[in-house]
């Protein structure tokens, strides 16, 4: 796309820092729908908000989550108790995602939806003490390579869980649910993939957004940070940017001129990734999230993501449907010959 640069605006630093332990039996997109389906977890929902009733295949509490123990007697030998022993629970976030993981350059402090979730387990680990989280600013690509690599503890970074994923690392329990959707300029009339077809639409690489781009008609616009895209858009470098409803809520606050359009892409799952030496610290994690419940998950959703509606239950179903329908189509689509 080569329309004249729209305006020319500074973006300023922005951060972001479940389902789980469960693999799968393979990585086709059949197999992580069953596999999603089939965890019993809990997310963060409004009164009107009913969660699709999971299939009785398996049970994630009985499996997955354990008591928290009191903050200073963590089990010996166990994972909490090196990390309460260090001293810092490292973690790795995104910087660059207002409203889930952000730097406040006036309260020189890290804020968020991912960050309070960071927060909740430090305290069940070092209690009220403060200063016991090392953030580590990661990139979306980066966010599987420092898991694997055991650079950090735990990285929570609208990390959406997928079969693929969950070959390589555990993921907690689902704490949110997003929505993938577009980002236009307000002028535009581009609402659906459709309408977009031949032209570039922008997504950070390695994420599910872009991967989803695939067999659309569109041009992927691939970038490293996710603020880039809508440095992209502004410039007029791509029609659109495609992300989880969660991230462009943050793109529109920081440019007015801006709307998120079009019905759901695909149905995001974000869990906390833990390296699969650790596998208590997961259920350890999931007992932290399963005290705050509910209602403590909704009321960290309101606080940063309260002007987003919540998706129903019905929504979340006809997603994951129209996803894989659209998987499935663009398996059939024939490919092009190499000459």
């Amino acid at each position: 796309m080569n329309a004249a640069p729209r305006r020319h605006r500074s973006v300023g630093l922005i951060v972001c820092a479940a389902v789980v332990l469960g693999g799968c039996a393979s990585v086709s997109d059949d197999a992580q729908n069953s596999s999603l389906a089939a965890l019993a977890t809990q997310v963060p929902a409004p009164k009107d908000y009913h969660p699709p009733k999971p299939e009785k295949t398996r049970s994630c509490d009985r499996l997955f989550h354990s008591a928290v123990p009191s903050t200073g007697r963590m089990p010996a030998g166990s994972y909490m108790e090196e990390i309460r022993k260090r001293g810092k629970l490292i973690v790795g976030v995104d910087q660059n995602t207002l409203r889930l993981g952000y730097f406040d350059p006036s309260d020189k402090a890290m804020e968020g939806l991912d960050i309070d979730l960071l927060r909740a387990v430090a305290r069940a680990i070092f209690g009220r003490s403060k200063d016991r989280i090392v953030f580590k600013a990661i990139s979306t690509a980066q966010r599987e390579s420092v898991i694997e690599s055991g650079e950090v503890d735990i990285v929570a970074s609208a990390f959406s869980i997928t079969c693929d994923r969950l070959q390589n690392m555990y993921f907690s329990s689902v704490y949110y649910l997003a929505q993938q959707k577009l980002l236009v300029l307000e002028d535009s009339t581009d609402d659906t993939l459709s309408d977009l077809r031949g032209k570039e639409v922008c997504a950070t690489k390695s994420s599910t957004s872009i991967k989803n781009l695939a067999g659309t008609g569109v041009v992927p616009h691939p970038v490293e940070l996710r603020p880039d895209c809508l440095v992209e858009l502004q410039e007029g470098n791509v029609a659109a940017i495609t992300a989880d409803d969660s991230i462009l809520f943050g793109f529109k606050q920081q440019d007015r001129q801006t709307k998120i359009v079009g019905r759901c892409i695909n149905v995001e799952r974000y869990g906390m990734a833990i390296n699969r030496r650790h596998p208590e610290f997961v259920r350890f994690v999931n007992g932290v999230l399963k005290r705050l419940g509910p209602a403590g998950l909704e009321r960290i959703r309101r606080r940063w993501l309260g002007g987003l509606t919540a998706p129903t239950g019905d929504e979340i179903s006809q997603c994951d449907h129209r996803s894989a329908l659209r998987r499935a189509a663009a398996r059939r689509r024939p490919q092009p010959v190499s000459p």
